[in-house]
């Protein structure tokens, strides 16, 4: 009985720290942010500060891309946040949002940070945060506090949504440059992921994968590029990129009289969709005179 019951309130703990936390993004679940602010008692701080910040067009991102790169996104946004100010206070607010509420900051340590938070967004991911901070040292409402910052994070996102066709096309040329850059300097790299056969465990085919390095030869997951290449209409160089590359060995391969096995691509949906995409295929295919059977 004693070890049934332990059992069973090792269960209930278990089940309420799953309750606690996002899986998705692995910031606290909204079940734990409506228990603080419920608990919250405003006299006890001195100051509290809170970081908004929205995946823009989540919803597509997942329709496109798949949800896998939507749940990325959110967990590259929860782990910006919990990096910038620590994991117990940052909460998954709603469904593309991710909100930080550091508690006894001075504003100057609160603002410092709220503004290197802004930045990252910038620089370092591949999709669109709107963002919105805020800070009170008079509190009285904790809902005044939200109310500001879901304020200026909407504010934010009309601003980039009015903004985002104008400068689109100088984005895109300078994405386009670096790709090029990226493509010419071995700075993409192709892996092969081979199949196995389960029944014999022979080799029986591969999947074409490319990452990229950075300058200081960290790799880079596709997660942190594809969507954007992808926003850009720019993915076709990628796709013909791995394509050349992957028809490259077949044919070193063919030379050396060694076994030749299909090779999967990954084309992206709106390469196939190119005029000339099948004739430059087999273009490829014809210029390293391997067959079109080992490209799947």
């Amino acid at each position: 009985i004693v070890a049934g019951e332990l059992i069973k309130t090792a269960l209930l703990q278990k089940e309420k720290e799953l309750r606690q936390l996002d899986l998705v993004s692995g910031a606290k679940s909204r079940v734990s942010f409506n228990e603080f602010i419920s608990e919250l008692k405003p006299e006890s701080l001195s100051s509290m500060g809170a970081f908004m910040a929205n995946v823009m067009n989540l919803a597509a991102l997942n329709v496109k891309y798949g949800m896998n790169v939507g749940d990325q996104a959110l967990h590259a946004t929860a782990k910006i946040l919990q990096q910038a100010f620590g994991s117990d206070c940052v909460y998954r607010y709603g469904d593309s949002i991710i909100m930080a509420l550091p508690q006894d900051l001075d504003s100057k340590t609160f603002y410092a940070q709220a503004l290197q938070v802004a930045a990252e967004f910038e620089k370092t991911v591949s999709y669109n945060v709107a963002v919105g901070y805020t800070w009170s040292d008079t509190l009285h409402e904790a809902n005044t506090v939200l109310s500001s910052v879901n304020i200026l994070m909407n504010a934010d996102k009309n601003d980039k949504l009015q903004c985002s066709n104008k400068y689109t096309e100088a984005r895109r040329t300078k994405v386009h440059a670096d790709l090029q850059e990226a493509l010419h300097s071995g700075k993409a790299l192709i892996y092969l992921q081979p199949k196995v056969n389960i029944h014999s465990g022979t080799l029986c085919g591969a999947e074409a994968l490319i990452r990229m390095q950075d300058g200081n030869g960290k790799i880079i997951p596709p997660a942190a590029f594809i969507p954007l290449l992808e926003e850009l209409n720019l993915i076709r160089h990628i796709d013909f990129f791995v394509l050349d590359r992957t028809a490259e060995f077949l044919s070193q391969r063919q030379k050396q009289g060694l076994q030749l096995f299909p090779v999967s691509l990954n084309f992206s949906r709106s390469t196939f969709l190119e005029p000339y995409a099948v004739e430059h295929i087999c273009a490829v295919c014809n210029k390293y005179e391997i067959s079109k059977a080992f490209i799947e």
